[in-house]
């Protein structure tokens, strides 16, 4: 919470930030009533912190009986009422979290590829993709794979699919299908 804050109006929107924060407790609300720092700088430093809702108070909003909202996954901001807040957080932090997830297993279902052979193995690698491959389970084969393919290893398998073919690099049986990738 930083309430914005002007000589004339500081103690009316301070004591309503602070009744907000204690409304807001089981939501572990922060409130920002530092002077030294402008509400710029306060968004800001809230921002990078990784605060993911906040919320805006000043006289305007004071006589309205509402605060500004802002999404920090989004930039939306949007007015709720002073009332609604305590029941309006909560789904929005929700929705915030459904919005990431989806947005990060986009991402990681994106940055997966599915090799076949060793010449696309090494490429995927150095276009920093998470290699998907077949791999007989070898240590030997695998500090082959992380000598000639810049580093990358081994880190996981899939649970529900399984090794069908030849091993990516030794053209054994292979064994097992793996996740291949590398440290950045």
């Amino acid at each position: 919470i930083v309430p914005i804050l002007f000589d004339d109006t500081k103690d009316k929107v301070i004591k309503e930030a602070k009744k907000i924060k204690e409304d807001l407790k089981e939501l572990n609300a922060l409130l920002d009533i530092r002077e030294d720092y402008s509400p710029g700088w306060k968004f800001n430093e809230w921002e990078l912190k990784g605060i993911p809702v906040r919320i805006e108070l000043g006289p305007k909003d004071l006589k309205k009986k509402e605060v500004i909202v802002v999404r920090r996954d989004t930039g939306k901001k949007q007015s709720v009422k002073i009332a609604q807040l305590k029941k309006f957080l909560p789904k929005l932090l929700d929705d915030i979290q459904k919005s990431l997830f989806r947005s990060a297993k986009k991402k990681l279902e994106e940055s997966i590829v599915l090799v076949k052979n060793f010449e696309d193995f090494k490429k995927a690698i150095k276009e920093k993709k998470l290699v998907k491959a077949n791999w007989c389970g070898t240590e030997s084969c695998e500090d082959w794979i992380k000598d000639k393919a810049d580093g990358a290893k081994s880190l996981n398998a899939p649970f529900k699919e399984k090794a069908t073919g030849k091993c990516v690099q030794c053209d054994k049986k292979a064994t097992i299908l793996m996740y291949f990738g590398k440290s950045y």
